[in-house]
């Protein structure tokens, strides 16, 4: 089931809220994994509208969820049905991590084993000869990522974020991420005691 997931990010352990099975082609589609995805989906949308339009249209921060088309996908429903507009969704969220990640498009999000490593590439600088003959310094990701890493919520930080109003998501998850917090935390914000 989803819930909150501890993974070693370059030696520093991460606690996230995250899928527990994989989401899209070939997944196991479970309701609440495909719900926690559909939320994270809408959430991402949300923030690269906003960082889009506070730099203006800069094509330097144009990374928003497009169609095909080239027009800003409409939020999930988040019903826990993995179908046509949800698998759509994945693709075009991949494409957009592709972008600035290197995340691979295969339209599927896969969950990650519990204190597993982390995939975020590091950024290997290149140099690049454009045409006037000038050689510039750039910066490319080094590997592919889970999709997972980048759309997964901070379990320590974001639920004293308004923008995540877990209480907000429909059932199975509000039930899954409550009880998955007050397992970790005894409550949001608060680390696990030992036992």
């Amino acid at each position: 089931m989803a819930g909150v997931h501890t993974y070693n990010h370059g030696g520093t352990k991460v606690t996230v809220f995250a899928i527990d099975h994989s989401v899209g082609y070939g997944g196991h589609n479970l309701k609440d994994d495909v719900q926690l995805i559909q939320f994270l989906i809408n959430r991402y949308i949300d923030d690269w509208e906003e960082t889009y339009t506070k730099h203006r249209g800069d094509p330097d921060f144009d990374s928003r969820v497009l169609d095909k088309a080239g027009h800003t996908i409409a939020k999930l429903d988040v019903d826990g049905i993995c179908g046509p507009l949800t698998l759509a969704a994945i693709i075009a969220t991949q494409v957009s991590l592709n972008h600035w990640r290197g995340c691979p498009i295969d339209g599927r999000i896969d969950a990650i084993k519990e204190g597993g490593g982390s995939e975020y590439p590091g950024l290997r600088e290149v140099l690049v000869r454009i045409p006037s003959g000038k050689v510039i310094r750039e910066f490319e990701p080094a590997n592919t990522f889970n999709a997972m890493y980048l759309l997964a919520v901070n379990a320590r930080a974001e639920p004293l974020n308004p923008k995540f109003d877990y209480l907000s998501v429909p059932e199975p998850l509000r039930t899954t991420l409550m009880r998955s917090t007050s397992r970790y935390f005894g409550g949001w914000g608060r680390p696990r005691q030992p036992a």
